[in-house]
């Protein structure tokens, strides 16, 4: 009865300092993948790439010239974690109102990609369609002024076939000191 108390002891030392060196190894693995995780979240290669250029970030005022030369006005704001709101002067129209156009930008170096939604209501307020809007565009070496190619498509929420159209934006930064 002794020996099997005495293996039954060396057999739980034994598995108990397995147990330690799986716990401790668990350990280091954890605080291994938290580091990466870490510097997964800290390093970005959009940023890393160039960085002579100024972000896009903060608010422009622009024009929209679609192909046939009619302009709109607009408005965006480029928020810091990659969000985007946008208005134009067509937004106010009673005939066709809309909302604000919310969505995404990316930047790498000049460039900058953006894409938005926006709600299109008939005159009583019901929503009729959706709106998606994207961009394809560069700032000037001064990074105060944006050009791009604009396409948009409207989806109908009755079933018609989608619309589409382009146009050209020309955009400048608004700052303390713009007109």
């Amino acid at each position: 009865m002794k020996t099997n108390m005495i293996a039954k002891c060396k057999m739980n030392n034994e598995v108990s300092a397995l147990r330690h060196k799986w716990l401790l190894k668990f350990f280091y693995y954890q605080i291994l993948v938290g580091l990466l995780l870490v510097a997964g979240m800290t390093f970005n290669p959009a940023q890393s790439q160039a960085t002579d250029f100024k972000s896009v970030q903060g608010s422009w005022i622009g024009t929209l010239t679609a192909p046939d030369n009619r302009t709109s006005l607009g408005l965006a704001t480029f928020t810091p974690n990659g969000g985007l709101v946008t208005t134009n002067q067509g937004d106010t129209l009673l005939s066709r109102p809309q909302g604000s156009g919310h969505g995404a930008w990316v930047q790498d170096g000049q460039n900058v990609s953006t894409r938005i939604a926006k709600f299109v209501g008939d005159d009583k307020g019901v929503l009729v369609s959706i709106v998606e809007e994207k961009t394809s565009g560069a700032l000037d070496v001064t990074g105060n002024f944006f050009t791009a190619t604009a396409s948009y498509t409207v989806y109908y929420l009755n079933g018609d076939p989608p619309s589409t159209g382009t146009g050209t934006i020309t955009a400048q930064r608004i700052t303390m000191t713009t007109p």
